[in-house]
């Protein structure tokens, strides 16, 4: 999704929250505690079977299949799944279940996709939101610029599969989340919607949340969309206390232009939300920069209601993407945290205990290296 440190900076100066933005006041007091010498490797990208041909380059989904077993995707160009009978014994499958395909033409929304979140009622049937980039700098005349990050037109788009997660396909209703302007080979930006979370349902609703770096009159940051639990291809943001904003494609005849209303205090992609029960808040990971030393720490915030956030805190002191020390080894990112036995067939609510799941990059010449890992670690939540 972001290839390298430099894009990755650059990508930061969108994804800060506004500074003026005043925090709103810690919520239900729950702290989530990580053991930072509790990493398991659960891909290696050095010596795993396929090898190459995939990175986990998105937040860690998962879902229980009408057998039982546990399907687990960490999203890239060609989606692989990992398999097992439980969410601490995955092993990657090399058989791709959704493959990028790469499409020159804008209005497509299919160039390279991503499966961001996954969502099941039964374990057969999956609705998925894709993550799909637009790169038009691969594709000859179609970008004024040379550059990745000047290229870039980002939607989320609406994918389905029958069987259990094994194969994902588009649904008629492509269109799911993006900005309400066509692709322009002038803009000199990137510009859209990314990286939904995973989804979560409540009330016969489907919840994800979405970031923007902003385009016309929208503000940059986190906006909140839902679908009805039945349809999941309608999704509507939250705007000024209801979910007023339809979500309609820029290539439509009569785009609808109304904006999404940032959420306070998810100045950042969201990885991951979790409701714990016990606690009765909702649990989001999260980055987040530090007001002293302005570096960005991996991070959550608590809400009683998805709309309300804690001022955020730090997860668990490792290097992330954006560490510029060069004596990095590893460095982290795309965190997701999941129940370790799950209370739903969507690893959405949790109790006590879980695990929090990361990419690793390897660090060569003090650069982010195409070798990337994913690796979890327990974490505890205490009121």
């Amino acid at each position: 999704m972001i290839p390298n440190a430099i894009h990755l900076i650059n990508f930061l100066s969108a994804v800060v929250a506004d500074p003026t933005t005043k925090s709103l006041p810690q919520m239900g007091a729950a702290k989530v505690y990580v053991k930072s010498d509790s990493e398991v490797t659960v891909y290696n990208g050095i010596t795993a079977q396929c090898g190459a041909k995939y990175k986990p380059d998105s937040p860690l989904r998962a879902f229980v299949r009408t057998d039982g077993k546990v399907v687990a995707v960490a999203g890239y160009i060609t989606n692989y799944a990992m398999q097992g009978n439980s969410i601490d014994s995955l092993n990657l499958n090399c058989r791709p279940i959704l493959s990028s395909e790469e499409s020159s033409d804008d209005a497509n929304l299919s160039d390279r996709s991503w499966i961001a979140s996954t969502w099941t009622p039964d374990g057969r049937q999956v609705s998925a939101l894709i993550h799909d980039e637009y790169q038009s700098q691969r594709f000859e005349g179609k970008c004024d610029f040379k550059s990745y990050m000047k290229c870039w037109y980002n939607t989320v788009t609406n994918y389905y599969s029958q069987d259990g997660g094994n194969n994902f396909n588009k649904r008629t209703k492509l269109f799911a989340i993006g900005p309400y302007v066509k692709f322009s080979r002038s803009a000199g930006k990137h510009i859209g919607f990314y990286n939904p979370s995973n989804i979560i349902e409540k009330n016969g609703f489907a919840y994800t949340f979405v970031f923007t770096n902003g385009f016309s009159s929208q503000r940059p940051g986190v906006c909140l969309f839902r679908s009805p639990i039945k349809d999941m291809v309608n999704w509507y943001g939250w705007k000024n206390g209801s979910f007023s904003v339809k979500m309609e494609s820029p290539y439509s005849s009569l785009p609808n232009q109304a904006n999404c209303q940032v959420l306070n205090n998810l100045g950042s992609i969201v990885g991951s939300v979790v409701w714990s029960e016990n606690l009765k808040l909702f649990i989001a990971a999260t980055s987040s920069t530090s007001p002293i030393s302005h570096d960005i720490k991996i991070a959550y915030s608590t809400s009683p209601n998805m709309l309300d956030w804690s001022k955020s805190e730090v997860l668990i002191d490792k290097p992330t993407m954006w560490s510029k020390d060069c004596s990095d080894i590893f460095r982290y990112g795309y965190p997701s945290m999941l129940p370790g036995a799950p209370l739903d067939r969507n690893f959405s609510n949790i109790k006590n205990d879980g695990y929090l799941f990361m990419t690793r990059f390897h660090v060569k010449d003090c650069n982010l290296s195409d070798v990337r890992d994913l690796v979890r670690f327990k974490f505890n939540i205490q009121r």
